[in-house]
């Protein structure tokens, strides 16, 4: 069954025409596209998919909803390489590097016994882009009950390209952490079933995993036109601000955490020797030489396709 489950949405993978989908994630109009919907499959199936090391596409460029598959970003650059330049800016800003601040990538956290189903069905395998935690053993950090230094992620950050902001996301109290039976139920009808990949989705789930203090979502759009961000602070399973909403980013554009709760260490504790208070970078700084590579790419891609097209038509010759 696990085989088959993964065999099944990688055979669809194959079949794509990549064409189609690219023009339905990123309409040539610049229009905001739309998910592509790959195959019907059950949570378990997708779940047993994104366990599995044998993918056709990589699960993070999907979401699961309502029994379907879709892909919700399409595979090239610009996407990834905002996604390292993020990396690489957030463990540059901590002063230390990776000494005390360590990234774990798109890792899922998995099923944790303490969570209740409905918590467990949202976020269990749910993946990030990149996501950062206190090194194992860190002096000073509290664990979140249940978790291990591996699963124990304070920043989460999630990227759209293809996939913008989406609907505004009330705070509602199905899915709130430790509130299970009748609300449990619901939760794993209602929320599990609208994983579609969009940034407000993302950052709704992620503030009801313990241990995530905040939530970095960036997006810039196909075409290069959109450029923004929004920084989710979450307390105790809530948004701090939840009427804050995504902005532009310019050159004044700051990102910045508070250490210790990047480090999961009580407030007024000590902190590592050496790492930044606050911890912060400039964001404009991170995005723009990424879209500035991307315009460049364009110009040269289509200054080949112009030569291209002055040249005569081959023709092959006779051989005497």
């Amino acid at each position: 069954m696990r085989n088959s489950s993964v065999r099944r949405i990688n055979n669809a993978v194959r079949r794509l025409d990549w064409a189609l989908v690219e023009s339905e994630l990123n309409p040539p109009d610049g229009s905001d596209g739309a998910p592509f919907e790959l195959c019907a499959a059950t949570r378990d199936d997708w779940d047993r998919y994104i366990q599995s090391e044998q993918q056709a596409l990589r699960s993070r460029w999907m979401a699961w909803g309502n029994d379907r598959v879709f892909i919700v970003e399409f595979p090239e650059s610009l996407h990834e390489n905002l996604v390292v330049a993020a990396r690489k800016a957030i463990i540059a800003a901590t002063g230390t590097g990776s000494t005390h601040l360590e990234e774990h990538g798109a890792s899922y956290i998995g099923n944790r016994v303490t969570l209740p189903d409905d918590i467990n069905a949202l976020i269990a395998f749910l993946e990030p882009d990149e996501s950062f935690g206190p090194v194992r053993g860190l002096p000073g950090a509290v664990l979140p009950p249940g978790f291990s230094w591996s699963k124990f992620h304070t920043l989460k950050v999630a990227i759209g390209v293809s996939q913008g902001w989406g609907p505004a996301i009330q705070q509602g109290q199905a899915g709130q952490q430790g509130q299970a039976g009748q609300q449990g139920q619901q939760g794993q009808q209602g929320q599990a079933g609208r994983r579609r990949g969009t940034l407000n989705e993302k950052a709704d789930a992620w503030r009801q995993c313990p241990g995530v203090e905040y939530v970095l979502s960036i997006h810039v759009s196909a075409g290069l036109q959109t450029r923004e961000y929004r920084l989710d602070s979450i307390v105790n399973g809530q948004f701090e601000n939840p009427d804050i909403l995504h902005a532009p980013i310019d050159n004044n554009t700051v990102v910045q955490f508070d250490p210790w709760r990047l480090l999961g260490i009580p407030g007024g504790a000590f902190l590592p020797a050496d790492f930044n208070n606050p911890v912060h970078f400039n964001l404009f700084d991170v995005v723009e030489p990424i879209i500035q590579g991307e315009q460049e790419d364009i110009a040269l891609l289509e200054r080949a396709a112009a030569a291209a097209a002055e040249q005569p038509p081959h023709r092959h010759q006779r051989r005497p």
